[in-house]
């Protein structure tokens, strides 16, 4: 049965199962891990988003839509991203999988040459928004080292900022999320490189009931970079079980070696 879940879970803003946690301990909250991880899970999900980018000087970008469709396990994450339109993204495709302990791999092919993809940078933006690959799989949350840092408030609601840290030296040091206690939704994520440098900060601006329970679901988000400019992501449809074919991902198993 596929899980009811919130179509951007693609980016990492995740809607729970409503557990409270107690803030008075730097301590991660029991629950918090479990339900954030279980809400990523899900056997088929489709979201299709519009993304526009503002740069540095103000000035936006015409929107980019794209669909994507994920399947997401404790043993498996695998997503296909669709260019849908301006002309220039149309029918492009990008493909990404991780397994448990693995690392992400990706790859980028055209209408033409889907017999010749070319791997990308997991840290790089899709179709040069700032929407980056490597938060489509909330890696932050497999990390050891999690600590509970205080109560903080996005867009009037209250969450509990939580500091994730790798066990090792990474490209990426540490990631700081103020989770709504309620929902185990992520309002706001900032990513931090192994400098110690801002990379970006993810915010959810809009939310809505989910159709298929009573949680919430992000349905506007911005993605700010370091230089001040960042891309608006709305989301405009989408279904929560999808039905995920034996060629959705077949150019994915083939790149990877696998059978499904």
């Amino acid at each position: 049965m596929n899980r009811q879940v919130a179509p951007l879970l693609v980016i990492a803003l995740l809607a729970g199962c409503g557990q409270s946690w107690a803030t008075d301990s730097r301590e991660t909250p029991p629950g918090l891990l479990e339900a954030v991880q279980q809400a990523r899970y899900s056997d088929g999900f489709e979201v299709r988003l519009a993304i526009t980018t503002v740069d540095a000087q103000k000035v936006r970008s015409p929107p980019i839509k794209i669909a994507v469709i994920g399947q997401a396990s404790a043993e498996r994450q695998r997503f296909l991203v669709r260019g849908i339109s301006p002309e220039a993204v149309r029918n492009h495709y990008l493909v990404t999988a991780k397994n448990a302990a693995g690392p992400i791999n990706a790859f980028e092919y055209g209408p033409d040459d889907e017999g010749h993809p070319i791997s990308v940078d997991p840290f790089a933006g899709l179709f040069k928004t700032d929407f980056v690959i490597w938060d489509l799989f909330g890696t932050w949350w497999d990390w050891p080292r999690q600590t509970a840092e205080g109560l903080g408030e996005v867009n009037g609601r209250r969450c509990l900022w939580v500091r994730s840290r790798p066990a090792a030296l990474l490209q990426i040091k540490e990631v700081v999320s103020c989770v709504d206690k309620e929902f185990a939704l992520a309002l706001s994520t900032k990513v931090y490189d192994s400098q110690n440098r801002l990379r970006r900060t993810i915010r959810v601006e809009k939310l809505i009931r989910k159709n298929s329970n009573a949680g919430l679901m992000a349905k506007k988000i911005t993605i700010a970079d370091e230089r001040g400019a960042y891309s608006e992501i709305d989301v405009y449809g989408g279904d929560e079980q999808y039905q995920v074919e034996s060629e959705t991902f077949g150019v994915l198993e083939r790149l990877l070696g696998k059978s499904n």
